[in-house]
């Protein structure tokens, strides 16, 4: 397993494994999501970390700094 802060291109990866986690189906990729995303990974205080195994992402780990 390699354990490793998330990508931009794993968005995919990671939307998959949410959806087996919730039985939710996988949300449609339109610029509503993508804009998300982009601050997601902007933001310096928030952080995803990923577990995978041949390359796909079979866990995750969001970390919030809160400055306080």
């Amino acid at each position: 397993m390699e354990i490793r802060e998330i990508e931009e291109d794993d968005l995919t990866g990671l939307l998959r494994l949410y959806t087996q986690l919730h039985d939710n189906s996988m949300p449609e990729s339109d610029s509503r999501l993508q804009n998300l995303w982009e601050q997601i990974l902007k933001d310096k205080n928030h952080h995803i970390i990923i577990g995978t195994v041949n390359d796909e992402i079979v866990s995750s780990c969001v970390l919030i700094i809160v400055p306080n």
